[in-house]
């Protein structure tokens, strides 16, 4: 059966016309009040809002007493400056909204819209020095929590709390705050609003904190104009894209809206259950009219545009017609976009891909998830680099089936969790298994982990052919490298198979290829026709896969390559034509 591929050129959708500035905020104006917790003490504050560390470096954990923290207005900049001797740096600081200012009469959420959350925090210089990332308890060292109240399964009104976070950045731009930004959807419901915002910051115990400052700015909260997807149809017609072999169409054509509408994107929860992991929602793509072969469908997230997907909410294809069980492919192609993945587990499966061309994927959660099951693949794009996690925040879940593939030019950096399951699939090797092919780079940050523990196998592992790619491990910690089975091409015993030189004849670069049994240095040498020599050079091999790239000489003619290793020698005739 041969598969078609469809253009996106349809999505049904709603436009939600509300784009105003819904919270902003410098935390003014001041009061002076008896500290909240020793009523005999008097702090300044911005009203509203409080601070406090408590015991067990929990947000909701007793609270020290003992600290009463005071404020004072920032004169030129707005917002508020903290003296740090009041706290004890080896604790967590937490900076908290009071029940009286988000309330549901007063500043409701919408249903069914996207917010951007924008926290300006400083200190009084140019260097951090707080921890990011999600070694700490509550897996948040530094950032905020936003805890949105929603009804209940029972539909008791603001019974239940879905908690959005957003991570603190780790880099500084000189006279510039540090900002915390992250999206966050609401749901279905009429009733819901924000109940709580936390700050969180952990600072670095060992400097001398008794002279700083820490300067907390502004809040800032927008909803955003946006246009809601409950389902994908694809119609075939031109004109066409054409982006890497399959006919695509970016959403903004699609739909003949300005972009500052169609920039946003939200995939809503439709089904009729409550949003629960046992509950899931699906947006389904499918061709019109519908069709009796499978097809393949491209939803392509382009530059200045934002995806987002409610809670328990996926994208999978609709039925083949007449089919009870054949789905339709769906690819989720990423061109220059912003994936903003909050509170989420992705699925991509049954031979759909998640394609990275361009734009970010941003992990604002610890568990933000992406589960590759079925043959479900995360594809790297050729020329592209995928930054996958948030300094240790956001997982890949990978089954035995699932596939990541890195093109030529490209390269996955993990900055989060991988997790190695067998998925309870059949298959009998339980293992994953990636290949890394010349010019391809699969890397992993200090931030980075590999683990096992969701599998049913305890000896689980990442297999990683060695096919010419680069595989930096080198700062993983010891536990997560042990997973790590790099697999090498078994080399032929006549050495000369082992080498591969294309194209002949050749009008600009040849291609080497060699298959190595261990690290080891190749002499290359060109001769005339007459056996002069023209030049040489040294290129080092790793053990496995091999590529590289040799310059040809500049004339065209007939040409001799010499390849030398210890005592093997390999003789290449090679004709250069016009280049």
């Amino acid at each position: 059966m041969m598969n078609k591929i469809y253009a996106l050129i349809a999505i049904f959708f709603t436009v939600n016309t509300i784009s105003a500035q819904y919270f902003d905020t410098y935390f003014t104006p001041m009061e002076l009040v008896p500290c909240p917790f020793n009523p005999t003490q008097a702090v300044q504050k911005p009203e509203g809002w409080y601070a406090y560390q408590t015991l067990n470096s929990l947000a909701d954990g007793p609270i020290d007493s003992s600290r009463c923290i005071s404020f004072s207005a920032a004169p030129s900049t707005g917002g508020l400056i903290m003296p740090m001797w009041q706290i004890d740096p080896a604790r967590p600081l937490f900076f908290r909204s009071e029940p009286n200012v988000f309330q549901p009469d007063v500043m409701p959420l919408q249903a069914n819209s996207l917010s951007t959350l924008i926290a300006g925090i400083d200190l009084d210089d140019t260097n951090a020095n707080w921890l990011v990332g999600i070694d700490c308890p509550e897996n948040m060292c530094s950032g905020i929590f936003i805890d949105i109240a929603i009804p209940d399964s029972s539909g008791n009104a603001y019974a239940a709390t879905r908690q959005h976070t957003g991570y603190a950045q780790d880099y500084w731009p000189p006279n510039e705050p540090t900002n915390v930004i992250t999206c966050f959807p609401s749901e279905r419901f009429d009733a819901q609003y924000i109940r709580q915002i936390t700050y969180k910051f952990t600072f670095d115990s060992t400097l001398n904190w008794s002279n700083r400052k820490l300067l907390i700015r502004y809040l800032l909260i927008n909803q955003l104009d946006t246009f809601f997807v409950n389902k994908v149809t694809a119609i075939k017609a031109q004109p066409f894209h054409f982006i890497n072999n399959e006919y695509t169409l970016n959403i903004d054509e699609t739909n003949n809206t300005p972009w500052s509408v169609a920039s946003n994107a939200l995939l809503l929860y439709t089904a009729p259950t409550y949003p629960s992991p046992q509950h899931l929602s699906y947006v389904e793509a499918a061709p019109e009219p519908n069709s009796a072969q499978q097809q393949t469908i491209n939803v392509v997230v382009e530059n200045f545009q934002t995806i987002e997907f409610q809670p328990f909410t996926q994208l999978r294809g609709a039925l083949v017609a007449g089919d009870d069980s054949l789905r339709h492919h769906v690819n989720l192609i990423n061109n220059g976009g912003e994936y903003c993945l909050n509170f989420i587990d992705l699925i991509v499966a049954d031979d759909n891909e998640f394609r990275h061309a361009g734009g970010t994927m941003t992990m604002q959660n610890a568990r933000s998830c992406m589960q590759l099951r079925r043959g479900g693949k995360l594809r790297v794009m050729n020329n592209s680099q995928l930054h996958y996690g948030n300094s240790g925040a956001g997982m890949l879940v990978m089954c035995p089936s699932g596939k990541v593939v890195i093109e030529r030019g490209s390269s996955l950096v993990m900055d989060g969790q991988w997790l190695l399951s067998d998925c309870h699939e059949s298959d009998s090797d339980h293992h994953v298994t990636i290949d890394l092919l010349p010019e391809t780079n699969l890397i992993f940050t200090e931030n980075a982990r590999l683990s096992n523990e969701l599998s049913q196998y305890s000896d689980t592992r990442l297999r990683v052919r060695m096919l010419g790619g680069t595989l930096d491990d080198s700062a993983l910690d010891a536990q997560s490298r042990a997973l790590i089975e790099k697999i090498y091409p078994t080399p032929s015993p006549y050495w000369a198979d082992n080498l591969r030189i294309f194209p002949n004849p050749a009008d600009g670069p040849l291609t080497l290829q060699y298959a190595a049994a261990e690290t080891c240095a190749l002499q290359l040498r060109w001769f005339s026709i007459n056996g002069q020599l023209l030049k040489e050079e040294t290129r080092t091999m790793q053990k496995g896969g091999n590529e590289c790239r040799l310059d040809t000489p500049e004339n065209t003619g007939l040409y001799f390559l010499q390849i030398q290793k210890d005592n093997e020698r390999f003789v290449q005739k090679v004709a250069v034509v016009a280049k």
